[in-house]
């Protein structure tokens, strides 16, 4: 745990100089809550019963049979305590809001380098998609997009062809 938390302060992920995280077990809570919100804690328990079942057919009264399978079951809730539901609570709401964050678009620089049809129907409508969720869009290719275009869409034509592509080739 010292180096982790080492390698965090020095790399400047953790700024103890404003006084944030002053203490050290200031520090370990800040890193350990981290790894909670970033991995899936399941609580499973692992329990070996032996249950005695009793059978009866046509009246009779059988001998119990002895049955010990290991089998997984989540906690239950009372044996979970008060505070350890408000925490896990709390971490689902943090979480819950931290992935409801605003999305903002991009720049993005296509490029479709192989001037066939075939290769480009993929990257097309994926510029297409791209355009219409509102990132800028700036495409480098042989091939002109076909139909409307959106406003944020600029394509750059290389104006190389498959011919042009073939007949670099059958010259070697």
């Amino acid at each position: 745990m010292p180096d982790l938390l080492g390698s965090l302060t020095n790399a400047g992920q953790i700024n103890t100089s404003r006084g944030e995280l002053a203490s050290s077990r200031g520090r370990r809570s800040f890193v350990l809550f981290n790894v909670f919100l970033t991995h899936v804690i399941i609580l499973v328990q692992f329990s070996s019963v032996r249950q005695a079942l009793t059978t009866q057919f046509a009246g009779r009264h059988h001998e119990p049979l002895q049955v010990s399978p290991l089998y997984l079951s989540p906690l239950p809730p009372k044996k979970l305590g008060m505070d350890l539901m408000m925490i896990g609570t709390l971490c689902l709401l943090l979480l819950l809001t931290a992935l409801t964050t605003p999305a903002y678009t991009a720049r993005i620089l296509g490029v479709a380098p192989f001037p066939a049809t075939s290769h480009n129907i993929l990257l097309t409508s994926l510029f297409k998609e791209l355009a219409n969720r509102g990132h800028h869009l700036t495409v480098i290719t042989p091939l002109p997009l076909k139909g409307n275009k959106p406003p944020n869409y600029v394509e750059i034509q290389t104006g190389v062809t498959m011919q042009d592509s073939f007949g670099e080739i059958m010259k070697f």
